[in-house]
């Protein structure tokens, strides 16, 4: 068992794990389960393979994005008996399992996989870190460990996390529920005409809103959106805008 320094419990060896499952005749997996520790059905293999590697990179990148924790893939949990509750997970290469998290994750999470044998039937363990940044998948989709659940992650949740871990500048985070219409052009003039009145010579002063934006970082560029940073919002964006999110930087700090 591994603990942080608030001894919380991230990992669960596989002695913790056999130890729940010879209790699963009194009551099911789901009983156990918590922030850290999943239990879940395999897919009939090799025909729902896919499926399989789709639900862990699910719950990789939900715990991830809390303290990390354990997902033990071939049981059920939500039945009582052991015959009934565990029913093993075929032979998929745990190799396969470590590169489908790794490459379709962003920024890559590296999980450790191990197998253990329980009343003849082989189990999955995926130990999974906690995140050093907020993950998503390769598609976009982000979800967060909270009690027995992932749920979805979302845009003041993504600008918060980091910030709240020391892990980046808060003021250059995305607020992604927002766009460049929740810039005041007036605003962005202002700029222009203090950067004119400064640097005369400056390239950037004859570029259009958007562009000039971009330059001083108001604005940054995620696929074809055009979206706010935290700082660009506080020095040129629409009031109406600024008040309605005036709680980001309170509700971003612990």
């Amino acid at each position: 068992m591994a603990l942080n320094s608030k001894e919380e419990r991230i990992m669960w060896s596989r002695e913790e794990i056999i130890r729940i499952l010879r209790k699963l005749d009194e009551k099911p997996a789901g009983d156990f389960e918590n922030e850290t520790l999943d239990f879940k059905r395999c897919p009939k293999l090799p025909k729902e393979k896919r499926r399989l590697l789709k639900l862990v990179l699910e719950y990789a990148v939900c715990f991830a994005n809390k303290n990390g924790g354990t997902l033990v893939l071939g049981v059920g949990d939500d039945v009582v008996g052991v015959e009934e509750a565990v029913k093993g997970c075929g032979s998929i290469s745990l190799d396969e399992v470590r590169r489908y998290v790794y490459e379709n994750s962003v920024p890559n999470i590296l999980v450790s996989c191990e197998e253990i044998e329980f009343k003849g039937k082989r189990l999955i363990l995926v130990h999974i870190p906690k995140g050093i940044a907020v993950h998503t998948t390769t598609s976009g989709e982000s979800k967060i460990r909270i009690g027995k659940d992932c749920i979805p992650l979302t845009g003041t949740e993504r600008v918060r996390i980091p910030f709240a871990r020391g892990w980046a500048d808060f003021t250059a985070q995305f607020i992604d529920v927002l766009d460049e219409s929740a810039l005041d052009p007036i605003e962005i003039e202002r700029m222009r005409r203090i950067l004119r009145e400064r640097a005369p010579e400056s390239p950037l002063i004859a570029l259009d809103d958007k562009e000039f934006a971009l330059n001083l970082g108001v604005l940054r560029k995620r696929g074809g959106k055009y979206i706010p940073t935290v700082a660009g919002l506080l020095v040129a964006g629409k009031e109406d805008v600024i008040k309605e999110w005036g709680g980001i930087g309170k509700n971003c700090v612990k």
